[in-house]
């Protein structure tokens, strides 16, 4: 039997100890196994319909944002070119854009307090004077949903804030 010696990272290789079915297995064994499957998925068609099911149930969690709900976003910042990784709070969406105001941990900021047991990570601020519109595509996750109250809260605020247009 030919045998070659490949390189794989260390994380790849924890995944393949991990799903082993003896301790014993060798890793000749488990990529034979991993084959067979792939090729028995791939000759049924049943490939793609996989990928698609994995994919709309991703693309059903990333897109149906919901007023009051805190995501994870990623904000291109008006002073840099720099793309960050931060919380936000969906207000609403509109064709495939998502309006939303930032998030800080920041508690010398003004805003609407957000606290741990209202499902922060950590004590926050919900800053209704930084409000900006993300692609949906930008958005990563879903973290929680604000409470009726503190829905209620931060509409009673921006409502205030837009009294000044009647004007």
């Amino acid at each position: 039997m030919d045998m070659t010696t490949i390189q794989i990272n260390k994380t790849l290789l924890k995944s393949l100890k991990e799903i082993r079915d003896y301790p014993r297995q060798t890793y000749n064994e488990l990529i034979e196994k991993m084959i067979h499957v792939f090729k028995n998925v791939k000759k049924n068609n049943q490939y793609d319909e996989f990928l698609h099911k994995i994919q709309q149930a991703k693309m059903k969690e990333l897109w149906d944002n919901k007023a009051g709900d805190v995501v994870l976003a990623n904000i291109q910042f008006t002073d840099t070119f720099e793309i960050k990784k931060r919380p936000a709070l969906v207000l609403f969406e509109e064709f495939d854009n998502v309006v939303v105001a930032g998030i800080t941990s920041n508690l010398e900021m003004k805003g609407i307090s957000l606290t741990k047991r209202e499902g922060a990570i950590k004590e926050s601020v919900i800053k209704l004077n930084y409000i900006f519109t993300v692609s949906k595509l930008m958005i990563e996750k879903r973290l929680f949903s604000l409470s009726n109250e503190k829905k209620k809260e931060v509409y009673e605020e921006l409502v205030n804030k837009l009294k000044a247009l009647k004007s």
